[in-house]
């Protein structure tokens, strides 16, 4: 993974079949479930809410999330192993005024984690939305 990827692990790539969306982000709301977690939690959540009063009925998100550390000036993307690879046609969406729940499991990480600053990658319609937390000893 750290020569096929040494910038980090890439953005998902839209399917030449799959429909362009373009959505409105501010009509989205992703955050983690806790500002801080600890480095042994076994798992980071975050949440995509499409806000109740949102003039669409249902975005489309990807079922996979990156993972960034803040550098002091820049984000870095960490290596993740190889995601899962869709095994249903279905793409994932969530509904006006529902939340759905995306998970990331630090022990999966190639990259050395340490405390400090980081963000979740989500996907609405393959373009980066984050959620920012701090990662303490």
């Amino acid at each position: 993974a750290v020569l096929q990827y040494p910038q980090g692990s890439p953005d998902p790539k839209r399917y030449r079949h799959e429909q362009v969306w373009a959505y409105d982000l501010s009509q989205v709301v992703f955050k983690t479930q806790k500002e801080q977690y600890s480095l042994d939690d076994d798992c980071v959540v975050a949440e995509l809410t499409l806000r109740a009063d949102s003039k669409y009925d249902k975005v489309y998100y990807y079922y996979s999330v990156n993972v960034e550390r803040w550098n002091g000036s820049d984000w870095d993307r960490l290596i993740l192993p190889l995601r899962m690879k869709g095994v249903a046609l279905a793409i994932p969406y969530v509904e006006r005024g529902q939340t759905a729940t995306l998970k990331w499991h630090p022990y999966w990480t190639v990259t050395k984690l340490t405390p400090g600053r980081y963000r979740i990658v989500g996907y609405v319609d393959y373009v980066p939305i984050y959620a920012e937390f701090e990662f303490v000893e």
